[in-house]
């Protein structure tokens, strides 16, 4: 009995609470921790994409973490400070987060292609997280389209990664109230219609006062959602609505994404979001049928945006991490 209360106890003995959350998160999580500065690299498009490293020792297990659409980076220093025993290598993906806006209007999160989303990727793995993780263990956290993202980059280097670890990859988006043959019908018009720069029907700017329980469909943390309004809003990290041509480039980078998992070996969590309202299960499902050692966990109750949801459901996908990379 006594060795089970210990070992429960070292699961959830970093993670930060609902209760008094924000007063902790800024005081333990973005105090020291937005203290170490970005560091950045120029893409193939010549524009600036910014990263974070937290290296904590030699010798500890490398993370990868790969935000998903609209994310910045620092959304995830929570994860960071709750695994105190790994270093961290997080990045922002272009047009979001500290990097660099492709368009004028820096509201709207854009991407003239999907493949320069991996392209960005495999640039910063190539130059800076390989180069410096060579010989140590190495393993990924990934939500959403940063699942899709390094999903792709796996299927060009499936051997990088020791273990992974998805938070509900966006292998398909939910396209309501549209069926998606008739969503893709319509992206390619607006596109040929010259409108791949406008956002896509239904979405706009991020409104700070909408974006609160009862409306927000990726999170019933109150306190998270505070945390998410104050990176967005305080720190002017804030991105809104998807353009046509993110939507028509996601269509077409994602077409076939599930068949990835027939390269790979490497143990995989997927943890799927039983109530999710922005990507569909069903290529999760097949990708995880495809590779070799996946393990699909469904996170009953859970929204979209898993590692950010109250805390029963997130200390469940965090004690789910801390076994599957035995942190």
């Amino acid at each position: 009995m006594h060795i089970l209360l210990v070992l429960l106890l070292s699961l959830s003995a970093f993670a930060i609470p609902e209760r008094d959350y924000l007063a902790v998160w800024h005081r333990d999580v973005l105090g020291p921790l937005d203290s170490v500065p970005a560091r950045e690299f120029t893409n193939k498009q010549g524009k600036k994409v910014r990263y974070r490293i937290y290296h904590r020792a030699e010798g500890l297990p490398n993370i990868v973490i790969s935000p998903g659409q609209s994310e910045p980076m620092k959304k995830y220093l929570e994860l960071v400070h709750d695994l105190p025993n790994a270093n961290f290598y997080l990045i922002d993906h272009q047009g979001q987060g500290e990097s660099e806006r492709l368009l004028k209007d820096k509201q709207k999160c854009h991407v003239e292609k999907f493949q320069d989303f991996v392209n960005d990727f495999s640039q910063w793995m190539e130059t800076v997280v390989i180069p410096e993780t060579r010989g140590e263990k190495l393993y990924l956290i990934a939500h959403s389209m940063g699942g899709a993202i390094s999903t792709l980059f796996m299927d060009t280097h499936p051997d990088t990664f020791d273990k992974v670890a998805f938070s509900a990859p966006m292998y398909d988006i939910y396209t309501k109230p549209y069926p998606g043959a008739v969503a893709r019908v319509i992206a390619k018009t607006l596109m040929l219609a010259g409108q791949g720069n406008s956002y896509a029907p239904g979405k706009g700017p991020y409104k700070s006062e909408e974006d609160v329980v009862g409306k927000n469909v990726f999170s019933h943390s109150s306190d998270r959602i505070e945390m998410n309004k104050f990176l967005f809003v305080d720190q002017n990290l804030g991105v809104g609505g998807v353009t046509v041509r993110w939507v028509n480039s996601a269509f077409k980078g994602t077409k076939d994404i599930q068949f990835v998992g027939q390269k790979l070996s490497m143990p995989i969590l997927l943890m799927q979001a039983a109530l999710d309202q922005t990507v569909k299960p069903e290529k999760q499902v097949q990708f995880c049928q495809f590779a070799s050692h996946c393990t699909l966990v469904r996170m009953e109750g859970a929204f979209h945006e898993i590692l950010q949801e109250k805390d029963e459901i997130r200390d469940h996908a965090f004690s789910l991490i801390r076994a599957h990379f035995e942190l």
